[in-house]
């Protein structure tokens, strides 16, 4: 039977790779000036962080169930086999609600098969590993090859952050406020990746921007597998100069060809802020 692979807005694709590759994405929501909208690409990246610069508010919200329900039906409706890839349980319960959603439709239609994978990832870190799952079934993968393709590669996903401003992780309580009044004065800026868990968690520090921008290559250079030859992703919140300065780095030092520039999203912006920048490749391990 012919299956689909599907994810969530934390993915953040762009809406032209999302038709490229016929993926379809259930948008998340998020609040900001007091309004609520979905993380459809309607509002630009740059429409948003220049909100969150300005001093606006910004809050994220999962997936429900039943928004899940109504997500899948039309694809199992068409006959077709579901693989969802949602962003890190550690950092929403999306993730769990899929799989709620996933355990009612079973018993609605008990001859698809459905699969919830938690990627235990966010940004283009869960991008890039739909990309190469996406990749692999366009070369004739069967549904359960996918999943276990899916299966073997999360462990090997690197994502590795930095951040412009530490006010907004603390106010994500990802650090705590003595910390981030004393690295902003101090210029201190952390390192943070996705552990094996899912979880953001600090990882390093650097003393100034370009410092820190060096720090995400090191790290690339410590864990990537063939780093020349494979596909790498950066994402951005709204510092596409930055972005590309860091591919250029990428590119000198490992002669990288092959590197996806990428908008963070609102949901992850949210927490990260603006100036917000993420490497993501391949390695051994994470």
């Amino acid at each position: 039977m012919a299956y689909i692979i599907t994810t969530d807005g934390c993915a953040d694709f762009s809406a032209e790779y999302m038709k490229k590759r016929d993926l379809n994405m259930i948008p998340l929501m998020f609040t900001i000036d007091g309004k609520d909208y979905y993380d459809d690409k309607s509002m630009t990246s740059k429409t948003f962080f220049g909100m969150l610069r300005d001093g606006k508010m910004s809050q994220t919200s999962l997936i429900n169930s039943a928004r899940f329900e109504e997500f899948f039906t039309p694809f199992l409706l068409k006959g077709l086999d579901i693989i969802h890839v949602s962003l890190s349980s550690a950092l929403s319960g999306s993730h769990q609600n899929a799989v709620i959603a996933m355990d009612t439709l079973k018993e609605k239609y008990p001859k698809s098969k459905m699969t919830a994978v938690d990627s235990k990832a966010v940004s283009s870190g869960q991008g890039l590993l739909i990309d190469l799952a996406l990749d692999k079934k366009d070369a004739g993968a069967s549904y359960d090859e996918t999943v276990s393709f899916f299966n073997e590669t999360i462990p090997k996903i690197n994502s590795w952050f930095t951040v412009a401003d530490l006010n907004h992780l603390f106010r994500g309580g990802r650090l705590s406020k003595s910390s981030a009044v004393l690295g902003t004065l101090l210029s201190v800026k952390p390192i943070l990746k996705v552990d094996d868990n899912g979880k953001l968690v600090p990882a390093a520090k650097a003393k100034g921007r370009k410092k820190s921008m060096k720090a995400l290559v090191d790290e690339m250079e410590n864990l990537a597998v063939d780093p020349a030859n494979q596909k790498a992703y950066i994402s951005h919140a709204d510092c596409i100069g930055e972005a590309q300065m860091l591919a250029d780095m990428v590119k000198e030092r490992f002669g990288t060809q092959n590197i996806v520039i990428e908008n963070i999203g609102p949901v992850v912006g949210a927490h990260g802020g603006p100036d917000t920048l993420a490497i993501f490749f391949v390695g051994e391990h994470r």
